[in-house]
């Protein structure tokens, strides 16, 4: 038994001393590294180039925010996702895409194949009602009411992006902080690695 444990004992510390083994290994290490890395920069930097260390809420000047704003097709999230959004107005205290009013500007146009397509006009109409789910208490058909008392007045494109944001930089943390441990773990396997050759 004791010599079988020191036969299993010797086989171990000549694959741990192996060099080829140790190579692949610091390899690995190198490529997740860098990986880890890439990830990590491109995430922080992509969605907030001038706020690294964290994520910030002014919207205007907000590269990131305004091309979430503008890559939004807002009669198609409007209309044909309505049932999709519309829960989040209540979450996110929000309405709309960039305003309230976005719902004023929307026109049902009659096709001559008698069908009917929904376009954002030039002219506001402000009769048309806001969703329920816009309103700040919710009451059977209380979005004929667009007051700031009674109604979200915020459109959601700003919160949905900071919400986005928050998110890519978790990530981009999470990312870092395991390249960190990589790197960890690559120190020690590079002086091992040189402690060995220093041996041969």
């Amino acid at each position: 038994m004791g010599k079988h444990s020191k036969q299993h004992s010797s086989s171990w510390s000549h694959f741990a001393n192996s060099t080829v083994v140790l190579c692949i290994y610091i390899f690995i290490l190198l490529f997740l590294f860098t990986v880890q890395l890439v990830i990590g920069l491109l995430s922080i930097i992509t969605v907030s180039p001038d706020h690294v260390f964290f994520s910030t809420n002014s919207i205007r000047n907000d590269d990131f925010l305004v091309s979430v704003r503008e890559s939004v097709d807002i009669t198609d999230i409007l209309v044909n996702r309505g049932e999709e959004i519309e829960p989040l107005y209540r979450e996110f205290h929000c309405c709309g895409w960039n305003y309230y009013d976005d719902y004023e500007y929307l026109r049902i146009i009659d096709n001559d194949d008698n069908n009917q397509s929904i376009m954002i006009d030039q002219y506001r109409n402000k009769t048309i009602p806001v969703p329920d789910a816009c309103c700040k208490t919710f009451v059977p058909n209380c979005g004929q009411r667009k007051h700031p008392n009674n109604i979200y007045y915020d459109g959601c494109w700003s919160k949905f992006g900071a919400e986005m944001r928050d998110y890519v930089l978790m990530l981009g943390w999470t990312a870092l902080a395991f390249a960190v441990i990589e790197l960890i773990g690559l120190m020690f396997a590079v002086c091992h690695y040189v402690q060995i050759m220093s041996k041969s």
